[in-house]
């Protein structure tokens, strides 16, 4: 059992637990060219005075529907979304094709837990732009400026 159990936390990466050796995907060398080689990536965009975190584009990691940085950062970026509804704080959610945004509402009853989710999102979205850098932009406090 304790063999097990060390075996499979040899095989966690950062970026995330996966305990099937066979299928984990490693980051991409810091340096490497996307897929398309065209500079196609995620640009997030996240303001910490209003909790707000948009992304834009595609990754390029692979092709569209089967891109693991693109999941990783719309689990993340849905997750908000859904913990600021069970927060009650009724976040208005844009979703078009490669266009997500997330704007918490009513956060002035209880700002401190907002703040708490926001920055355990974006500390997941730093890692997978960290990982990923080739593919992932990540910009803080720049929602106005755009």
């Amino acid at each position: 059992m304790r063999k097990q159990r060390a075996k499979a936390m040899a095989v966690s990466e950062p970026c995330g637990v996966n305990f099937d050796e066979g299928r984990h995907h490693k980051p991409r060398k810091s340096g490497a060219r996307n897929k398309k080689g065209d500079g196609t990536m995620i640009t997030i965009i996240a303001d910490e005075r209003t909790y707000a975190i948009k992304a834009i584009g595609h990754a390029g990691f692979a092709k569209k529907g089967t891109d693991i940085v693109c999941a990783a950062v719309s689990v993340l970026l849905y997750t908000y979304a859904f913990e600021l509804m069970n927060l009650k704080r009724s976040p208005i959610i844009n979703d078009i094709d490669t266009y997500v945004e997330v704007i918490p509402t009513k956060v002035e009853e209880d700002e401190r837990i907002v703040l708490i989710v926001f920055n355990t999102i974006l500390q997941g979205l730093h890692l997978v732009a960290d990982d990923y850098e080739d593919h992932v932009k990540l910009e803080i406090n720049k929602w106005r400026e755009q």
